[in-house]
């Protein structure tokens, strides 16, 4: 038999639990709706990839409304022209970027500044003429990239200084005349260059260069086997 009250002690003790577990599934259910990454409006995103694609859209900018956490973002097949310095602002956990086929012809300074952790970066097919040295310096962990079918005429110096995890560079279809093998040289894990289609011009300036792939050639050939260490096209 119950003594008396132990009945309305025990209602009171199941609505104080049942407001507990009421209040912690409301908790739960407000930190999920905060933690899932809103998509930009006409882009598709997955949330198990972290991909956010918003190619083919006809853009002229770049959404503002990014997922913070997004790790690929596809904007190639539009109408970019030029990108403010923030337009990747605090996309720190970003890994892939395809600017393709759009209408860049310049990047600012810090365009690439909060990317730590690109690993690739696609430019192929837009007007970009010059590039900063300091373009990528803040990508140490770069490991492929995309230049073909620009209209760069030369490269800085310095410009794949902090780069030591580049492997895959493509300078093809671009206007170039000559390069300069110092700014190759940083380039200790390249496997795959390519820079056929250029019109250079063949004299003593080239020579250091021509110098500098016949041996990354020889260093492919002595390496440890990899598919491609020797694609160096259009060798001048």
């Amino acid at each position: 038999m119950l003594a008396p009250g132990s009945g309305s002690k025990q209602r009171t003790r199941l609505a104080l639990r049942w407001r507990q577990v009421s209040w912690i599934t409301c908790w739960i259910a407000l930190y999920a709706v905060e933690a899932l990454p809103t998509c930009p409006f006409s882009c598709k995103c997955d949330t198990r990839s972290l991909e956010v694609d918003c190619s083919g859209l006809g853009l002229t900018v770049v959404p503002p409304d990014l997922p913070a956490a997004t790790r690929t973002l596809l904007l190639l097949n539009n109408k970019l022209s030029a990108l403010p310095s923030w337009a990747f602002a605090n996309l720190s956990s970003l890994q892939r970027l395809d600017l393709s086929n759009n209408f860049l012809d310049q990047l600012p300074r810090s365009i690439f500044e909060d990317l730590t952790n690109l690993t690739e970066l696609q430019l192929r097919n837009n007007s970009i003429r010059t590039l900063d040295r300091d373009l990528l310096q803040h990508s140490p962990l770069l490991r492929h990239l995309d230049l073909s079918i620009n209209g760069l005429a030369q490269l800085p110096p310095g410009l794949f200084d902090g780069l030591p995890a580049l492997r895959s560079l493509s300078l093809r279809s671009n206007r170039l005349q000559s390069l300069d093998r110092l700014t190759f040289e940083p380039l200790a894990s390249l496997q795959l260059l390519q820079v056929g289609d250029n019109p250079w011009e063949c004299d003593c300036n080239l020579r250091d260069f021509k110098h500098w792939m016949e041996w990354f050639s020889y260093r492919g050939e002595h390496s440890q086997p990899c598919p491609g260490v020797r694609n160096w096209e259009g060798h001048p």
